[in-house]
């Protein structure tokens, strides 16, 4: 029994040729090199949808902060004209006018 794996030699006594030895390496290295172009090419698919994602997003805030503005600009108007409002019926009330 061998020692190491490749100390191990086939019926015969002769060592596999050197080419067979290197197929199996290269063979893993060329599909290593296929799987991350694969990956490269997913995850840049993957940047461009997140941009067109977040481009949405940013208009869709946009479109929010615009109704919020309006919304608290009424508010505060709305509370300033009830204030004069409450203050001209106490004046008037209090017969002041």
């Amino acid at each position: 029994m061998a020692d190491y794996p490749t100390d191990s030699t086939p019926v015969g006594g002769y060592s596999p040729p050197m080419g067979e030895r290197i197929a199996a390496p290269e063979t893993i290295a060329a599909e290593s090199r296929t799987a991350i172009q694969d990956l490269r090419t997913e995850i840049h698919d993957l940047r461009a949808d997140m941009r067109i994602m977040l481009q949405t997003i940013n208009d869709g805030f946009a479109e929010v902060r615009r109704v919020h503005d309006r919304d608290f600009r009424m508010t505060w108007g709305a509370l300033i004209a009830g204030g004069l409002g409450l203050m001209y019926l106490l004046a008037h009330t209090a017969h002041r006018l």
